[in-house]
Order: C-alpha cells, then structure tokens, then sequence
C-alpha cells in the first residue's frame, strides 16, 4: 500500500469517527473486495465469506468511533476479519468432530516476490491447498503488504510463529505450484 493510500485511509477513518457516513461508504469501496479476499483465504464457502464480510462491516461501523489510532485501521479490520473467519472455522471443525464421534462422515518484507509465476490462476490452486494459517499469512504479507509484526497482531500470535508459519507457507506453496506444473505436463 502506498503512502498516499494508507493516507487517504487515515483521513476517512477519521472522517468516519466524526459520523460521516459518505466516508463510511468510500472505505467500504476501497478495502471491501482485498478484504473479502483475505476472507475467502481463511474459510472453505464463498457464501461463508460474504456473511463474514458483511459482519466485519458491521462491527467497523458500530466500532469505529473507538478506534483510537486510525493508523492502526487496517491491523484492526483484519483483525476483526480474522477472529470471524477463524470462529466458522472452528466452529466447522467441532461439527465434523462430533459427526465423526457418532461414526457419521465428516461433513461435507523483501520486496522481491518470492515466485515468478504468469498464471494467477494456479496460483490461486496451489493457495486452496495449503492450510488456512498458510493461506493467511501469505495473504496478509504479499496481498496486502503487512509486516510480519502487523501480521502478529492480526493473527494474535507472536512474530517467531509468523516467521515460522511464512517460511513453511511458502516452502508448500512452491511444491503445490511445482506439483501443479507436473500435471499441466
């Protein structure tokens, strides 16, 4: 993000402190789609991600006043983001648990990237197959190009498990691409 985006961030924030419901609407447009997005990454249905979505604007809206740092905005929308995302999913887990149990199936920042690759569209493949911790972190640095202690606090874990998490995430997603490329062959 540059510095003149993460400005105009700033200023409609605060715009948005003082009731501005115009600035409200213009923050949507600017961080909606990169946002549901990082959603989509984290939760397996798309109907999923739009229901998060619209409960992560919801709380933006009824919350904003609170924020204290409108620089810290867009830690803070992810952040929200996350704990959503990260709620379904567990929520997903302890249902497919519990079928299980009764014997039922389970239900249904270096600046250089790190891969050169022209086919969005396998990138997109490769992401679906890491694991959703994987997918975020990823998400967040080169998506949206949060440092990994921005990254920390999004998540709420501490900057060596980020590391850790990038380092591996990356690792799978080259041989998720690598394996891609051998059955396009």
């Amino acid at each position: 993000m540059s510095s003149k985006q993460k400005i105009r961030e700033e200023w409609l924030v605060l715009r948005c402190q003082l009731g501005e419901e115009e600035a409200y609407r213009e923050l949507v447009k600017m961080i909606d789609k990169r946002l549901f997005y990082y959603i989509r990454m984290l939760v397996s249905r798309e109907d999923d991600a739009y229901d998060i979505l619209q409960e992560v604007w919801l709380t933006v809206f009824k919350k904003i006043r609170r924020l204290r740092e409108p620089k810290a905005f867009r830690t803070w929308i992810y952040r929200i983001a996350h704990d959503l995302a990260v709620s379904l999913v567990r929520k997903e887990v302890h249902r497919e648990e519990i079928h299980e149990c009764y014997g039922q199936e389970a239900l249904a920042r270096n600046d250089e990237p790190f891969l050169e690759v022209d086919d969005m569209i396998h990138i997109h493949q490769a992401l679906n197959k890491l694991n959703p911790f994987q997918r975020e972190v990823l998400t967040l640095y080169f998506m949206e190009g949060m440092s990994y202690e921005e990254i920390s606090q999004v998540v709420s874990c501490n900057l060596g498990t980020v590391k850790s998490r990038m380092h591996y995430a990356k690792e799978e997603l080259r041989d998720a691409l690598e394996a891609g490329e051998d059955e396009r062959k």
